[in-house]
């Protein structure tokens, strides 16, 4: 099935300082493959302020909207009732949960998150107010099917579109503002604080995290995501929420979860003065040396993939675990796996197509008939290692392509 309404889009400026986008160079040209549609972006960085953005990149107007849900195919949302075992990141939301209501001096409080999702951040919070005594009122934005979810929750308004299509938030209303994951699915993301500014009460909070532009050794795929346009460092997230007029309380980087986290709150309009020339040269040095280490980690696997090709027989039996965009890049890389050996492919998510064949029940597994097995995914390979030794796989037949991971914690 392929997506209809796509378009290519051009940026003409640098989501961060506003800079010419002509003042960026390309460091890689990539694209994804999603239900037969081919979306090509570019990974570019501006060499004003250093920030990383998608450039150019062909845009597909279906993903943020009802029809889809595109967390929910990466196994991040909740299929059945809230509770902690069921939310994915628990521990890293009520983490979250617990440093907002530590900020928190009202008794009651008005609550905007935007790019809610599931809403499972929103029933944490709520779940932790109850026991200090806080009353929240929530009003969750979330445009992709996930809002469904964000219905049953008690105490909240659910609005099913762009923050950048609401007509109807009220303005100087809100105590709090939330965007957790979300301000880097935006190009124009000073226009997004421009209205949460607008909502916020005077002396209103603002609570974002984003992924850590300093972590994007996303292995051999981009170091830049397709669903993430722009990739934050501190000194780029600082940049933005200054010139949108917010007041910088705290800023942390985290461990478990790799992510910037931000409080600030909102500043009366006024001019605006920017980071000095020495703090934007740092912060491009930041992201050239983020992509150095992305292209080492990329060519350090691609050699362990090379050096198992070069040991295949035509009786070599090959198991690859991860039918994703990772295992896609692999072989398309390396379409002499496939050939060279006889390959089957397993996943922890439910059996599916991959590449004409059907992926294998990793419950039923003989691994004793296998000669190697591939590690084929970059954020799960330490889980999916201990996985598949305690299913067990020897030790010496499986390959993990990476000694080290910055994405999601394991």
């Amino acid at each position: 099935m392929n997506i209809s309404n796509c378009g290519t889009i051009i940026l003409s400026n640098c989501p961060v300082c506003q800079n010419t986008s002509e003042n960026s160079y390309t460091v890689i040209v990539d694209s994804i493959e999603y239900k037969d549609t081919e979306l090509d972006y570019s990974v570019d960085i501006c060499l004003a302020c250093g920030c990383m953005y998608a450039k150019q990149r062909t845009e597909c107007k279906e993903l943020y909207t009802p029809k889809m849900d595109v967390e929910k195919e990466n196994v991040h949302q909740i299929n059945e009732v809230y509770s902690p075992k069921k939310i994915w990141n628990y521990q890293n939301k009520k983490l979250q949960a617990t440093e907002l209501l530590a900020i928190v001096k009202k008794d009651e409080v008005k609550y905007l998150e935007i790019g809610s999702s599931d809403g499972s951040f929103f029933y944490v919070l709520n779940k932790l107010s109850e026991i200090n005594n806080i009353s929240i009122k929530g009003t969750l934005v979330e445009s992709s099917g996930a809002s469904e979810k964000c219905k049953n929750i008690f105490d909240c308004r659910v609005v099913t579109e762009s923050i950048l299509s609401v007509k109807d938030i009220e303005t100087k209303h809100y105590d709090i503002a939330v965007l957790s994951h979300c301000l880097e699915h935006f190009d124009n993301p000073g226009t997004v604080l421009s209205i949460v500014h607008k909502a916020l009460a005077d002396d209103g909070i603002l609570f974002i995290e984003v992924p850590d532009g300093m972590k994007v050794d996303r292995g051999i795929t981009s170091p830049l995501s397709y669903f993430h346009i722009v990739n934050y460092n501190l000194l780029t997230l600082g940049e933005l929420v200054r010139r949108c007029h917010f007041e910088i309380l705290d800023v942390i980087e985290r461990d478990n979860y790799p992510g910037l986290r931000l409080i600030a709150r909102k500043k009366a309009k006024g001019k605006f003065h920017t980071e000095n020339r020495g703090t934007l040269s740092m912060s491009l040095l930041w992201t050239k040396s983020a992509v150095r280490c992305w292209k080492h980690h990329k060519e350090t696997a691609l050699k362990k993939v090379h050096h198992i090709l070069q040991k295949l027989t035509h009786d070599s039996r090959l198991l690859i675990y991860g039918v994703g965009g990772h295992t896609k890049k692999m072989l398309d890389q390396f379409p002499g796996l496939m050939n060279a050996a006889n390959c089957d492919f397993t996943d922890s998510n439910p059996p599916r197509m991959y590449k004409g064949r059907l992926s294998k029940d990793s419950r039923h597994l003989i691994f004793e008939s296998y000669d190697y097995v591939i590690i084929a995914t970059y954020a799960g390979q330490e889980t999916v290692y201990q996985k598949l030794v305690r299913m067990g796989c020897p030790e010496t037949k499986i390959i993990k392509l990476y000694e080290t991971i910055n994405s999601y914690a394991n």
